[in-house]
């Protein structure tokens, strides 16, 4: 399940494949996981029906 992290200040948006890669990256190199929000990242739906033409 994809990831993010939101920093809570500047609003910059840091995507990653998992939870634990996420809270790393933020603790390592953001300043702490309180100063990020960790949310989900919705599954895109399946394109269907569509023509190629």
């Amino acid at each position: 399940m994809a990831i993010k992290i939101v920093h809570v200040d500047r609003g910059q948006e840091v995507r990653f494949g998992d939870r634990t890669a996420a809270e790393r990256y933020a603790e390592r190199y953001g300043g702490g996981l309180t100063k990020w929000q960790v949310v989900t990242v919705p599954r895109p739906r399946p394109v269907t029906g569509r023509s190629r033409c």
